[in-house]
C-alpha cells in the first residue's frame, strides 16, 4: 500500500481534509501535527497513523522520518501543509519581528526542512511532493494590505521554493505540485480572529481597526466557500491524475491565474 505523510492535520484545517481524501483512496496516511491532541478526530480512521511533528524542530523531523522507516519505509507522497497565520499591518509589528520570524519558520523554512529530510524516501519511490500555497501569495490585492502582509509574503516565497524544488527533483522522476489554494472555509480564521480584535496603541491604522477585525474573523467569506474535505478531494484528485507545477483548488482559486494582470492599487 502506498503511503503519504501530511503536515498540519489539525481538526477543521486543510491538512485534515487532505488526509481523509488520501485515506479514501486506499492510501496509508501519516497524519502529523505539533500535538497529538489536535489529531484525535482521526484516531479511529482506518489506515491512519498519528505522528507528532514540529516542522521547525530538527529532532522532531528526524523522529518522524524514523517512524515512517519503522512502518515499512515506503513513502510515495509528501504534503507540506503546516502553516501559521498572522493578522495586522506590517508597520504594527515589533521591531524585533519575533512573531513574524516564527511564522516564516513554519511557512517557509519548515517546508524546506521537511522536504530535505524525507527526500531520500520520496526519491526511492519516485514519488510526489505537494506544497500547499495560496492565491494570496500570487497577487497582492488591496484587502491583503493591513491584514495578511506577513502571511502572503511567506506564501509567495514558498511558491518560488516549490518551483525550484520541482526543477531539482525532476531528474529523479519526482513530481512537485504547488497547490494555489483559493478561499476555503477552514479553521484558519477561527484560529486567528478575535471578537475583541484591537490594533496596538499608536497604530497608524487605528481608524481601520473594525474593518481589519472583521476580515481577521473571516466574516466576509463567501457563503458557498469550499470546505476542507472538498478541498482535500480536489488536491488528491490532482495528485493522482499526474499533475505537476501549479494546481488551483478552492473557491476562486482559478482567479489568481488572471488577477496578476489586473491593477491592484
Amino acid at each position: 500500500m502506498d503511503s503519504v505523510l501530511i503536515t498540519g492535520c489539525s481538526a477543521g484545517g486543510l491538512g485534515s481534509g487532505i488526509a481523509l481524501a488520501f485515506q479514501g483512496r486506499n492510501i496509508h496516511v501519516f497524519a502529523t501535527s505539533r500535538s497529538l491532541s489536535s489529531l484525535q478526530h482521526l484516531k479511529d480512521v482506518p489506515n491512519v497513523t498519528l505522528l507528532e511533528l514540529d516542522v521547525t524542530n530538527v529532532a522532531s523531523i528526524e523522529k518522524a522520518v524514523e517512524c515512517v522507516g519503522n512502518n515499512g519505509g515506503r513513502l510515495k507522497y509528501l504534503v507540506n501543509n503546516a502553516g501559521r497565520g498572522l493578522i495586522g499591518p506590517l508597520l504594527d509589528g515589533e521591531v524585533g519581528c519575533e512573531v513574524e520570524r516564527k511564522l516564516w519558520e513554519v511557512n517557509y523554512w519548515g517546508v524546506l526542512a521537511v522536504t530535505r529530510a524525507f527526500a531520500p524516501l520520496i526519491i526511492k519511490e519516485k514519488g510526489v511532493v505537494v506544497n500547499i500555497g495560496s492565491s494570496a501569495g500570487m497577487v497582492n490585492l488591496p484587502w491583503h494590505a493591513f491584514i495578511l502582509g506577513i502571511y502572503t509574503s511567506s506564501k509567495a516565497a514558498t511558491h518560488m521554493l516549490s518551483e525550484t524544488l520541482r526543477l531539482e527533483l525532476e531528474p529523479f522522476s519526482v513530481r512537485v505540485i504547488t497547490v494555489v489554494a483559493g478561499i476555503v472555509k477552514s479553521s484558519f480564521f477561527a484560529n486567528l480572529g478575535k471578537e475583541d480584535f484591537e490594533l496596538p496603541q499608536g497604530s497608524y491604522y487605528k481608524s481601520l481597526e473594525r474593518y481589519i477585525g472583521t476580515l481577521s474573523r473571516g466574516e466576509d467569506l463567501p457563503a458557498n466557500a469550499m470546505g476542507p474535505e472538498e478541498f482535500g478531494r480536489g488536491v488528491v484528485g490532482d495528485v493522482l491524475a499526474g499533475k505537476r507545477g501549479n494546481t488551483y483548488t478552492g473557491t476562486m482559486g482559478w482567479a489568481s491565474k488572471c488577477l496578476p494582470v489586473v491593477p491592484t492599487g
